[in-house]
């Protein structure tokens, strides 16, 4: 069965020098990339509000993490984009079900208290 491609030496030496050269481009972990997560134990007591959303001439499967008690957070989530808007609102509905701590959904926000301006 024929190749469709072939390197020459000249390219496939270069991709091995640069492949060679992928550990030097690393750099360490410093103690505040991490710091962002400890902020975010709120979403683990969240609400969750999935949507599908028409966007570019797809739809778009959002996540909406809501806090229900002061100090109020939104968080929103893209999580997938499809053609077809039943596979979105499935997807979303299934997505929703998964990231809710509350799988039943009996967490509820009361969008009047939170306070958007």
């Amino acid at each position: 069965m024929p190749h469709c491609c072939q390197l020459d030496d000249f390219a496939y030496n270069a991709l091995l020098t640069w492949v060679d050269q992928l550990p030097l481009a690393e750099k360490a972990a410093q103690a505040n990339d991490l710091a962002g997560l400890e902020k975010d134990a709120w979403l683990a007591d969240s609400a969750v509000v999935a949507h599908s959303v028409r966007c570019q001439g797809a739809w778009e499967v959002r996540l909406l993490f809501a806090n229900p008690s002061p100090p109020y957070r939104l968080l929103q989530k893209t999580i997938a984009r499809y053609s077809c808007p039943r596979r979105a609102a499935l997807t979303a509905e299934l997505m929703r079900r998964q990231a809710a701590k509350d799988q039943r959904g009996t967490i509820k926000i009361n969008p009047p208290e939170l306070d958007t301006n």
